[in-house]
């Protein structure tokens, strides 16, 4: 038994095979719907307080962000309306020509 041969290397002799056993049983039980419910509740409180701690240099740096998005913006719309006009050609449009071609040459 591994854990029980660590545990008398670093003299730990009063651990023995049913405390072994003991604590391995504690850490394979699924929590208790209590121990969910205030796990929950932790981590609530965490990001309520993350959220109330506001970076500066965060702040700063969106605002210049939005700045240069509403700056660019006019020249984005420009961009899609020539994506919008310039389709891609389909190869039957090579193909078939759009003016009316001239018919064989009449023998007089």
């Amino acid at each position: 038994m591994l854990i029980k041969e660590i545990a008398d290397e670093v003299c730990l002799d009063s651990v023995d095979h049913l405390c072994i056993t003991e604590v391995l049983e504690i850490h394979f039980q699924p929590p208790s719907n209590k121990e969910l419910y205030d796990l929950a509740e932790q981590l609530t409180e965490q990001q309520k307080e993350d959220e109330d701690e506001i970076d500066p240099e965060w702040e700063g740096s969106s605002t210049v962000k939005r700045g240069i998005r509403v700056m660019l913006h006019p020249y984005y719309e420009i961009l899609l309306v020539k994506k919008k006009k310039s389709k891609q050609l389909t190869l039957h449009s090579f193909l078939v020509s759009s003016e009316p071609r001239a018919g064989p040459p009449s023998a007089k």
